[in-house]
């Protein structure tokens, strides 16, 4: 039984697991090809972050970014990661009670496992052997599921707030992009109920 629906939600949903899967694999890989770079300069890369205004810095979460740790590198590719999840979770949410969209969203929990997968398999590849701490960064990647559930919950809340969704993609861009905006006014406010609110 279990497998029957599985296939099912396979054959329907393929594509879109497909397309996101090897679109945020692309995204972790490419971007960690340069950590080795950034850890051998993280001297030269303080000193070009020193000469930014520090709201900046801020603002995209790089004032307690470390490049030349493997956790630290990480922390910051990983707000590129959420930016995508979010953008995923949110169209599935507000599809979901849509016309358009009557499917299951299987397809972001299994992207959530090809991200969890790509986060190792890039660390392997490009850390050169510079430790970090496995604990901490299977924390980091226990949030994402529940990172996606809470756009997931948003867009359910706006597909039953609107009458007629014609296309999902505006909402969840507005949504993913909004929180976004807000974690970065919460960081350079240091309101922390701005960024409690974004669950960035």
């Amino acid at each position: 039984m279990n497998r029957s629906i599985f296939r099912h939600e396979w054959r329907i949903r393929r594509r879109s697991v497909l397309t996101w899967s090897l679109s945020l694999v692309a995204l972790f890989l490419v971007f960690f090809s340069f950590f080795p770079t950034f850890a051998d300069q993280a001297e030269v890369m303080n000193q070009m972050m020193a000469s930014f205004p520090p709201e900046l810095i801020t603002a995209f979460g790089m004032d307690q970014t470390d490049f030349s740790t493997v956790l630290g590198y990480f922390g910051f590719m990983l707000l590129f990661v959420q930016l995508c999840l979010a953008i995923q979770a949110g169209n599935e949410g507000v599809g979901l009670v849509s016309v358009e969209e009557t499917e299951l969203t299987a397809d972001f929990l299994l992207t959530t496992l090809v991200v969890t997968l790509s986060a190792y398999g890039s660390i392997a590849l490009f850390s050169h052997g510079r430790p970090y701490d496995p604990g901490r960064l299977a924390l980091l990647m226990l949030t994402l599921p529940l990172f996606q559930l809470f756009f997931l919950s948003l867009g359910l809340l706006i597909s039953l707030l609107v009458k007629r969704v014609r296309n999902v993609t505006p909402y969840a861009l507005g949504m993913a992009f909004g929180a976004y905006v807000l974690n970065a006014f919460g960081g350079v406010l240091g309101e922390v109920k701005l960024e409690l609110i974004t669950a960035l």
